[in-house]
């Protein structure tokens, strides 16, 4: 089961968050005090791993500037307990065949679930109730009698929960025969369809919410007759957490402390739950390898802090290779501590509920360094992304992964309107969004540009970088021969899709000085987003420019510029080694849109050798490499139609 998307109302900072969508990975960024945390607590409380203080709480929670209005109207019944979180899920095949029930039986393969300041759980689910009554009919035994005739073909003709309400059961109530049947009719009457689902099938599966902040880092030293005092009080610290996952981890209990008679095997089990954790937490700790994890046990001394005198204490410390000493892991630096305690406590939670926790990190990393906050987020792609849903709250642009730009939440604090409160605010739309709120998107993507682009006071934005060969081939052979061929003043910069389009523009498109232009595939399932660009004011109409303009209107990439029979003479050259047989126009499918796309289609049925993939980027390389003995080649209609594309583009200086 998997989370499609929640909403927060009426909850600290937030009147009404609108709706966020999730994927496998949710990344909330905003500046402090935005809202960020509010969301994630207001989401954990709906079905929370730890189930201590996870109500809400009008005095605490309530927006304050409105609680003394709300606590009147709801005392007076002028309205119910706001709801605070709404979440929505999609159910999973996998989920039915856990649950083993019919997939009919549940047409939207959905559940909201709600809570509030009643801190009731509520639940909307679509049950086919007649599928459900002849599920439920098909569990029962009952005689092939005379006397159950009628009553068989009364159940039969129902087909809802309100038509068994019709039926009179009490002329065959004391009919033996009849019992099973009479019970049944009973028990349907007594029920709703959805309640029965959700509470027998459903609920044993929604995730749990696993929570995690920079409160729950551990220290260097527990003291385990306090520890247990505690837990057995209710009183655990957010600190107490990752050190209760390390014990559970070495397969003890706080009471097996004294149960166990001998030091080594305590030490050996010990010894067992640090190599766990050592390997989990090296494989993506990137900053010094020379370490070692080493957990150990000792009774207090005299001298030692309070705390510690008095029984047995858990050491967790950190052997240091190179430099040749242990420390304590609260000596470490708090980045340090950060990521190790998660790794401890996560690995407890997992054991236990296994894949079934979506986890909710609050600002995690925030004290790593910037390339340690890279591990991070590659250990959340990779470890726990494939397993869990992740969603992660952040302010820093190495939290943020531009390639990903769906997984981007923005979270704004709107304050005031006039005399209206609107408070945290969420969207995945950046012309909504203030400038501070901006600011860790601007410095995430021009880290990533800055990496791999080069940008000039005039921008041609292009898609891949076969689209750059391409035009810088086809423009010097057009000024070779005399004719239009792009100015040079345009710096023409790749952005790695149609989707990043958009971010580049509204990133970077404000600079002073900056002109920007846009020449772009056309697909028409792009339509919108391409007229998005200049409805949205982000640049002017005349300056995006799509394939599609030079080719009657037609699903266009730059390579449908060209000839088909060129285009596919220079996939042949690129890929002469790799193909069973040269290919020609007759075995693609015409009917598909886009050379591109006919290729990709040909190739799953006739395979490239030693599995090798089709990469357009490989036969503009080719066309640069060989331009010399290409160029007489081509048509005069493509080269017009490069032509007449410089043209436009140099207009526009």
């Amino acid at each position: 089961m998997k989370l499609k998307s929640f909403r927060v109302t009426e909850f600290k900072s937030i009147i009404d968050s609108n709706e966020i969508l999730i994927n496998d990975i949710g990344c909330l960024v905003g500046k402090n005090e935005a809202g960020k945390t509010a969301l994630l607590q207001a989401l954990y409380r709906l079905n929370p791993i730890d189930q201590v203080n996870t109500d809400f709480n009008v005095t605490n929670d309530y927006p304050r500037a409105n609680v003394s209005n709300y606590e009147m109207e709801v005392s007076e019944g002028e309205r119910f307990p706001s709801t605070v979180i709404s979440a929505e899920f999609i159910i999973e095949d996998s989920d039915f065949i856990e649950m083993g029930i019919d997939p009919a039986m549940l047409p939207e393969k959905k559940i909201t679930l709600f809570k509030g300041y009643d801190n009731i759980d509520y639940f909307t689910l679509s049950v086919s109730q007649d599928l459900y009554i002849e599920w439920q009919f098909s569990k029962v035994n009952y005689s092939e009698d005379e006397l159950n005739k009628d009553l068989i073909k009364t159940i039969i003709n129902c087909n809802t929960i309100k038509d068994f309400a019709t039926i009179n059961t009490e002329p065959f109530k004391g009919v033996t025969q009849c019992a099973t049947l009479v019970e049944f009719i009973t028990n349907i009457q007594k029920q709703h369809p959805s309640h029965e689902i959700y509470t027998k099938y459903v609920a044993p599966i929604v995730p749990k919410f696993l929570y995690f902040d920079e409160f729950y880092q551990m220290s260097g030293m527990v003291n385990i007759p306090k520890l247990k005092s505690r837990v057995s009080n209710n009183q655990i610290k957010d600190s107490d957490k990752p050190m209760l996952g390390l014990i559970e981890l070495a397969r003890l209990s706080l009471d097996s402390f004294d149960q166990i008679k001998e030091t080594r095997e305590l030490l050996n089990k010990l010894e067992g739950a640090s190599n766990t954790i050592q390997r989990s937490f090296m494989k993506y700790w990137s900053q010094s390898s020379n370490i070692n994890l080493q957990l150990d046990y000792r009774e207090g001394k005299t001298q030692d802090q309070e705390e510690f005198r008095s029984g047995g204490n858990i050491i967790t410390a950190i052997r240091d290779n190179l430099h040749q000493v242990t420390t304590m892991i609260g000596e470490r630096s708090r980045g340090f501590i950060w990521f190790f305690s998660f790794i401890a406590w996560f690995s407890l939670q997992k054991s236990k509920y296994k894949n079934n926790i979506i986890l909710l990190l609050d600002e995690p990393g925030l004290t790593l360094h910037a390339k340690a906050q890279y591990d991070l987020l590659n250990y959340i792609e990779k470890e726990l992304s494939p397993y869990h849903q992740v969603i992660y709250t952040t302010h820093s642009p190495f939290m943020i992964d531009m390639k990903h730009i769906e997984r981007i939440n923005i979270v704004e604090d709107k304050g005031l309107d006039i005399d209206e409160i609107i408070g945290t605010k969420v969207t995945q739309d950046i012309l909504e969004t203030g400038k501070d709120s901006l600011f860790p998107l601007q410095s995430a993507l021009g880290y990533e540009i800055t990496q791999s682009l080069f940008i000039g006071p005039y921008c041609l934005i292009v898609e891949e970088p076969s689209d750059l060969l391409y035009l810088t081939a086809i423009s010097s052979i057009l000024e070779k021969n005399g004719r239009v061929f792009i100015d040079p003043r345009w710096v023409i910069t790749p952005v790695g899709g149609i989707d990043k389009v958009p971010a580049f523009i509204s990133l970077f498109g404000s600079q002073k000085n900056m002109k920007i232009a846009v020449l772009i595939d056309f697909q028409s399932k792009d339509k919108q987003l391409i007229e998005g660009l200049y409805k949205k004011k982000l640049i002017k109409q005349t300056n995006v420019k799509t394939f599609s303009d030079y080719l009657s209107g037609k699903d266009a990439d730059i390579e449908d510029i060209f000839d088909n029979e060129f285009y596919i003479n220079l996939v042949n050259s690129e890929y002469k080694q790799d193909l069973a047989k040269p290919i020609t126009t007759k075995f693609l499918n015409t009917k598909i849109p886009r050379i591109i796309l006919q290729l990709e289609d040909y190739f799953k049925s006739n395979p490239l050798k030693n599995n090798i993939t089709y990469n357009h980027y490989r036969p503009s390389r080719y066309f640069n490499e060989n331009l010399g003995k290409l160029q007489g080649a081509l048509s005069e209609e493509s080269l017009s139609r490069f032509e007449s594309i410089f043209k436009d583009l140099n207009t526009l200086l």
